[in-house]
């Protein structure tokens, strides 16, 4: 079973052709914006995960991410990915690119990692950062 190891939000990211090494290039936690509602053009949102277990097998993997406002509302934009850890691999990394995400409210914002469990999804992760409106000049 893939656990998850990590989740980041972060402006870009970089892999190294030659040795595959992820640079990931400034870290969300705080997001100021001049007025509010307001639209982030483009963040990357990245995952780790490891097979535990038996590493002889593939495994298929299929998870999602929810974004939530400070109030709880979902922001409409979803985003899904799916795919196998193939056999006597242990490790697999994601890097999703998040387009035109808008934030409405100013507060502690969630990015939700969840993970098909069935026909069900569960919560195994998630991503805070604060967003705040810049004061008026």
């Amino acid at each position: 079973m893939a656990k998850l190891l990590y989740a980041i939000i972060a402006e870009s990211t970089i892999v190294d052709s030659q040795s595959n090494l992820l640079s990931i290039i400034k870290i969300y936690e705080n997001i100021t914006v001049p007025r509010l509602p307001a639209t982030i053009p483009a963040v990357f949102i990245i995952t780790g995960w490891i097979k535990e277990g038996d590493i002889t097998r593939p495994e298929h993997l299929n998870f999602r991410v929810r974004i939530v406002n400070p109030s709880g509302s979902e922001v409409e934009r979803n985003f899904s990915m799916e795919g196998d850890i193939p056999a006597n691999k242990r490790w697999l990394r994601t890097i999703i690119r998040a387009e035109a995400i808008p934030l409405v409210e100013a507060g502690l914002t969630k990015i939700l990692i969840e993970k098909r469990n069935g026909t069900r999804w569960a919560e195994i992760g998630e991503i805070p950062f604060e967003v705040t409106q810049a004061p008026l000049q």
